[in-house]
């Protein structure tokens, strides 16, 4: 009885089994709108033509015989969805479908791509910051309006028209360096103050000297690159043409004071701490003949002299008031100067 019993339960399962495993393909084909619908179309409609033998206007439909063959021309796909719902194929003088089965095969041809097209998004490129983003995003981090990409070749737009897609924003070797050029420009502007770091709105490139003539054990070598203020009535060639320049550099950067401002200019410090650093620190100044304080580190050098500074006065030619063009102006001396200063020969 037992056995019978078994027997027959085996059975019931083996009936319920085979049972789901036919309604799970029968889903299966029901899933498979592509074959039941769009193949036959394409069969009776469209394959004559466009077949691996004739391929009129290129193009060949009868190897599409599946859903996941669609990922293999996507494009090609919207031309002829494009060509089905203007009814322009089939052509007028061939066998037209009937309306009701136009729409449906329409429709089901966009439900399909909509799927496979979520099965394959695609290759996401990694991209960089359009040059409006950048100078967005260094505006958002220090609260100045420095704008470092205004130097950065136009963003490229790519085929769809956007210059902020990943295939558009690529990085080339030479963007790079502007980059890097870009990010010793927002350094430029950066101030150690006594309440913290803060970003002035103008390049402020002064603090090496300055620490350098203050804290002389620390500090064996000061390299001042077109450094100021060194006109200490902050009067400079920049300022006589540019008043509320003027006026916002002495509020950014000095709080208003003038009389800060004079203590502390590198002049002020040099003559101030020339007994403590002369004879400790090597001083080297370094300017652009085409920046606009050429003079002024002109005269700053000649005080040194007076004062007896160790120092070196070297002007670069062909050099505005850029960080990176003076560096490169520099060329191998620039280095030697650090392997000085880390005791390195």
């Amino acid at each position: 009885m037992f056995g019978v019993f078994a027997i027959r339960r085996r059975a019931a399962f083996a009936y319920l089994f085979g049972a789901i495993l036919l309604v799970g393909c029968a889903d299966l084909r029901a899933a498979e709108p592509f074959q039941e619908k769009v193949v036959p179309f394409l069969n009776t409609y469209c394959v004559r033509c466009h077949n691996d033998n004739e391929k009129k206007g290129e193009l060949d439909l009868k190897r599409f015989n599946s859903a996941e063959k669609l990922f293999e021309d996507f494009r090609q796909w919207e031309h002829v969805l494009t060509f089905l719902r203007k009814e322009e194929m089939p052509p007028a003088k061939a066998k037209q479908p009937p309306a009701e089965m136009r729409a449906d095969v329409l429709a089901t041809l966009e439900k399909v791509l909509l799927t496979e097209a979520r099965k394959y998004p695609g290759v996401v490129p990694p991209r960089r910051l359009s040059n409006a983003e950048f100078d967005y995003s260094i505006h958002d981090l220090t609260g100045a309006d420095i704008r470092p990409a205004r130097s950065f070749p136009i963003d490229p737009a790519s085929g769809e028209g956007f210059n902020n897609t990943g295939e558009a924003l690529t990085m080339s070797p030479a963007l790079f360096k502007k980059y890097y050029a870009a990010g010793e420009l927002v350094a430029d502007h950066a101030l150690l103050t006594s309440t913290g770091l803060k970003f002035a709105p103008h390049s402020a490139v002064t603090f090496a000297d300055r620490l350098g003539f203050k804290y002389p054990d620390l500090f064996g070598h000061v390299s001042v690159l077109a450094g100021g203020p060194l006109d200490q009535e902050l009067q400079g060639p920049r300022a006589k043409g540019n008043p509320a320049g003027r006026e916002r550099i002495l509020k950014d950067t000095f709080g208003g004071d003038l009389d800060y401002c004079k203590a502390q200019s590198p002049l002020t410090l040099a003559e101030n701490n020339a007994a403590t650093v002369i004879g400790k620190t090597r001083v080297r100044v370094a300017v652009g003949d085409r920046d606009f304080t050429a003079e002024l580190n002109r005269a700053y050098s000649d005080r040194l002299k007076k004062l007896k500074f160790d120092h070196e006065f070297i002007v670069v030619p062909g050099v505005a008031h850029e960080t990176l063009p003076l560096l490169k102006g520099l060329g191998e001396a620039n280095w030697d100067f650090y392997r000085a200063a880390f005791g390195k020969k």
